[in-house]
């Protein structure tokens, strides 16, 4: 018996075939749809909190003025900057009075 006639021909898919690779296109359709405003909320809400600390860093008189717009450094020269944990002392509110 010829190879063609025996089974499924190549090229031709089963109804649980068809329904699970349009399922797969569908799932990818809507994750690029979903993808833009997904990082537009991402971008809103990480520009919103970089107000809030560049607020907090303007009021508090112990912060260093170059820590405002240190997103936009490099990460070596980010850590450079961090305060060492061991030498950090108690905020304001929780040291004894």
């Amino acid at each position: 018996m010829p190879a063609f006639r025996r089974g499924r021909h190549r090229g031709h898919l089963s109804g649980k075939e068809v329904l699970i690779a349009g399922t797969n296109i569908s799932i990818s359709i809507l994750t690029l749809l979903l993808l833009p405003i997904i990082q537009a909320t991402q971008n809103r809400d990480g520009a919103a909190l970089q107000a809030k600390l560049d607020e907090l860093i303007k009021t508090n008189g112990e912060a260093r003025d170059a820590l405002i717009g240190l997103e936009a450094k490099g990460e070596k020269e980010i850590e450079r900057m961090r305060p060492d944990p061991h030498k950090a002392k108690a905020p304001p509110s929780l040291r004894s009075v």
